[in-house]
């Protein structure tokens, strides 16, 4: 595991923890994880794309 990748786990485990910890009622709570969950599907997604993108890119400049 890289170094970047151990980081992102880090913080990952924190704001759980924080979450978790956190004075909120457990409905709100959810909904905020919920939140955070799809922000993250979507930013995942977007980099995924982006790389995908990429990768053509390179692959038809090499073709030509």
């Amino acid at each position: 595991m890289n170094k970047g990748t151990a980081f992102g786990f880090g913080l990952l485990a924190g704001m759980l923890i924080g979450i978790l910890i956190a004075p909120r009622p457990g409905e709100e709570t959810r909904e905020f994880i919920s939140d955070k969950v799809m922000d993250i599907i979507d930013q995942t997604n977007d980099k995924t794309s982006e790389v995908v993108n990429k990768v053509r890119s390179k692959t038809e400049e090499s073709a030509a």
